[in-house]
């Protein structure tokens, strides 16, 4: 119903922007439909991102119904997660790399070799945290997208396999952390 609704809406930024201001969870998934993707800038995008952060399904639909129609917005991802940590928005990072989750399913890849370290160094960083006792949404997004990212890029996945994080995650007292591993290592050698 709400596909069939926004397709009758025309594409425009005020009305959308006006739809996604409303705190109601189908008039926000109806703005993103509508959102034209050549107004969207940067500073747009990481608006949305942050006034979605909190709810996973408005932050996945997001990255769905808006991000994946726009092509910086893997560029915009790499952004959020790389900025460094004491002057990036935390709340962007879930979304960030939900959106290179999908873009690598896509085809797309980092060229950077200094971007490709970067994003599996951070990613890594944040699942290798041992204290928590359950995996949050960010850990989620962050295995999501090393996953992904495995599938489509034969060099990473094999430095994923022999990497010490997942060595360690395996050997981990962590049930998160062992889990971390046994999902990886079985979604990355299923595609070796």
């Amino acid at each position: 119903h709400i596909l069939r609704l926004s397709a009758r809406l025309p594409q425009d930024a005020a009305l959308a922007r006006y739809i996604l201001s409303r705190d109601v969870r189908e008039l926000k998934i109806i703005g993103q439909l509508i959102y034209p993707v050549e107004a969207l800038s940067y500073e747009e995008a990481s608006t949305l991102g942050r006034t979605t952060f909190a709810n996973p399904e408005l932050r996945d639909y997001l990255a769905k119904h808006l991000f994946d129609r726009h092509p910086e917005a893997p560029y915009w991802a790499l952004d959020w997660i790389l900025t460094p940590r004491t002057q990036r928005w935390e709340d962007l990072l879930p979304l960030g790399f939900t959106i290179l989750a999908r873009q690598f399913t896509r085809g797309f890849a980092i060229s950077s070799g200094a971007q490709r370290r970067l994003l599996l160094t951070e990613a890594l960083e944040l699942l290798s945290d041992e204290e928590l006792p359950y995996p949050t949404p960010l850990q989620r997004a962050a295995l999501l997208m090393l996953k992904r990212w495995g599938r489509s890029d034969e060099a990473l996945r094999t430095e994923l396999l022999a990497s010490e994080a997942l060595a360690r995650w395996a050997e981990s007292s962590s049930a998160v952390q062992r889990e971390f591993a046994d999902d990886l290592r079985f979604e990355l050698e299923s595609f070796s």
